[in-house]
């Protein structure tokens, strides 16, 4: 199907059309690596906000138990 296509090009457009090609697939790897890494960042973020919120708890209970103790 792209045979004849290709073969009816010139050396000088078949470079560039290489040239295009390879761009592309640097493009695309470059976006898709970008999403997932967005992406996976968020979800690691997200994992750390339940930890953080179980030492302030602690933190606030801690607290409190200093100033039972103490009164």
């Amino acid at each position: 199907m792209f045979g004849h296509l290709i073969d009816s090009l010139q050396i000088g457009q078949k470079i560039g059309g290489g040239y295009i090609v390879a761009l592309s697939v640097a493009i695309i790897g470059i976006i898709t690596g970008s999403v997932m890494g967005n992406h996976l960042r968020h979800e690691a973020l997200e994992g750390l906000e339940y930890p953080q919120e179980e030492i302030e708890n602690f933190q606030n209970l801690q607290s409190t138990l200093f100033k039972t103790k103490d009164s």
